[in-house]
């Protein structure tokens, strides 16, 4: 069986031919992207469009409007109440139902006056009608 020597003057010419075929693509390319640059500077700016201007001038008189608007609203406006868990927690119908099942209250009472359903009051009521205060 016959093998394939190669030898390091063949390696060396396929290098030169590789590398002398990179350089060819790479002045070709340099001088494709100077003719583009050229090209792009010989070609004058295009002035803006009168009717973008006019857009562009509605759009913000717009905006100054919206601006003015969003003053005078945040101006105007009392401030909100700031609600904190704290407040959350008194005003629940739960906090409610605790404190009327360590009264002694029944489930259908305590259902009623707290809004909330005969199942729930019931396990209130077993959960917190002799829990020390």
């Amino acid at each position: 069986m016959e093998s394939i020597v190669i030898t390091w003057r063949e390696l060396l010419v396929v290098g030169a031919i590789v590398i002398g075929i990179y350089i060819a693509e790479w002045f070709a390319f340099m001088r494709a992207s100077k003719r583009a640059r050229e090209r792009r500077e010989t070609i004058p700016p295009q002035p803006a469009s009168h009717e973008l201007l006019g857009r562009l001038e509605v759009l913000e008189a717009e905006v100054q409007a919206l601006r003015q608007r969003l003053e005078a609203a945040a101006n105007a406006a009392p401030p909100r109440p700031v609600r904190t868990a704290e407040h959350e927690k008194v005003h629940s119908p739960y906090t409610q139902a605790v404190e009327l099942a360590r009264q002694g209250l029944d489930a259908a009472t305590l259902a009623a006056h707290c809004g909330i359903s005969r199942g729930e009051a019931e396990l209130i009521i077993a959960l917190h009608r002799f829990d020390p205060v």
